[in-house]
């Protein structure tokens, strides 16, 4: 082989080597382009999510906010609307008391109500008071009436007097110890008093059956 030749060969050797690593550099950097364009789409894809996660979280937020907002709204609405109707409840109930009095009903209950003091003190000489209106509504034989009716409804009375007052101006009636020690106020608004978170219940179970 002559030196031209060998020349010739060696150069085409070095020039297919020369092509064949600028080949293995372009695939090694097209491969490595791809690592990281593929790294670089994971991240993200994870940045993305993290993101919709956190605007999730938000409207979940903003959603529970407002929910509770309207459940306020409608619990101050609700509660707003029991007290307007339960005060007209209590205005109501003032209203008919005068009727009340002059009702066919009222004798008796003025009987039950004294004798429901009388039982509650259990003392044997009692006074029973009630307002002097009760003397033009019931009549003056009213105070002899009620006197038998104690004295038939309770055998440990030895002294019992029923007498008119102008202090007390109220339906029912007031029983104390003759003495003036103890007493019972059974008249309306007394009772009314004590029955007052039970008539709210009531208002309540009738507007909201609850």
């Amino acid at each position: 082989m002559s030196s031209e030749n060998s020349v010739e060969v060696i150069c085409r050797q070095i020039e297919t080597a020369a092509k064949k690593e600028a080949e293995e550099i372009v695939e090694a950097a097209r491969q490595k382009a791809e690592s990281i364009l593929k790294g670089a789409e994971e991240k993200l894809k994870e940045k993305e999510e993290l993101f919709q996660k956190k605007i999730d979280k938000l409207r979940q937020e903003k959603e529970k906010s407002v929910l509770s907002y309207l459940r306020l709204a409608e619990k101050r609405a609700r509660l707003s609307s029991f007290e307007e109707v339960f005060r007209e409840v209590l205005v109501s109930l003032e209203e008919e008391k005068e009727n009340f009095r002059h009702g066919p009903l009222y004798r008796d209950t003025l009987k039950q109500l004294a004798k429901e003091g009388v039982e509650v003190l259990g003392q044997e000489r009692i006074r029973v008071i009630v307002s002097s209106y009760e003397k033009e509504a019931l009549g003056e034989e009213f105070k002899t009436e009620l006197e038998e009716f104690l004295r038939q409804s309770f055998s440990f009375l030895k002294e019992i007097e029923v007498v008119f007052s102008d202090v007390y101006s109220d339906l029912g009636a007031v029983v104390e110890e003759k003495e003036g020690r103890v007493l019972f106020d059974n008249t309306f608004s007394q009772r009314q008093r004590r029955a007052y978170n039970e008539i709210r219940k009531i208002v309540y179970e009738r507007l909201y059956g609850a």
